[in-house]
């Protein structure tokens, strides 16, 4: 039975991300295309009285827009990270601390963060976040939030500028907010992550 918990526990960061990043904007692009391909007959008419069908295609189709949208905001989200660098080199040493105490936990001497390749500086995050869940599953469910609120401002800059794009663009601001909230909120995700792992690593030795 414990073990049971433990798996069921492992899965709430999982699920948590899913539900965050990918079902709220997928639901919100699904709710825009139909609501303005189909205004009379749909928009944002699901409420309890809705036939079970309805709110499970409903919940299919966001799921699966949302994995296309959250596929399509990593570009964005790599883009912005030239600049996050620039913040974090002149304003912190998170940059720092985040490669050498990976270097000397895992043992690596060969990893570096290349920001001139988005796919490095991911792999680079990835390593740091899968070694903070390895040594703290707590800590684990706070990056993991962390990015998905990362994933969800990218996301919801995507359904926002689709949106403005099916009005005209009399929403154009919109989007831009969005992309620079985002920018903002992938500082904070580096910052989190070199000092969560800083921390968890001086607890464990």
């Amino acid at each position: 039975m414990d073990t049971f918990f433990k798996k069921l526990l492992d899965l709430i960061p999982e699920a948590t991300y899913d539900l965050i990043s990918r079902m709220v904007p997928g639901g919100l692009v699904v709710a825009i295309l139909a609501s303005s391909y189909y205004p009379q007959t749909f928009g944002f008419s699901l409420n309890t009285n809705s036939e079970t069908l309805a709110v499970t295609i409903f919940l299919v189709l966001s799921y699966a827009t949302g994995m296309a949208v959250s596929t399509l905001a990593h570009p964005l989200y790599w883009g912005t990270w030239p600049f996050v660098y620039a913040f974090l080199a002149t304003s912190t040493d998170a940059n720092e601390r985040l490669m050498t105490i990976l270097k000397s936990t895992l043992k690596v001497d060969s990893l570096k963060l290349d920001w001139k390749c988005p796919l490095n500086a991911s792999f680079v995050l990835d390593r740091a976040h899968d070694l903070i869940k390895t040594k703290d599953p707590t800590q684990g469910m706070v990056v993991t939030k962390l990015s998905a609120e990362v994933s969800l401002v990218y996301g919801l800059a995507i359904a926002s500028g689709l949106y403005t794009v099916l009005n005209c663009y009399k929403f154009w601001p919109l989007p831009l907010v969005l992309l620079f909230a985002g920018f903002l909120r992938s500082i904070r995700l580096w910052q989190r992550h070199a000092s969560i792992l800083q921390a968890v690593s001086s607890m464990t030795g």
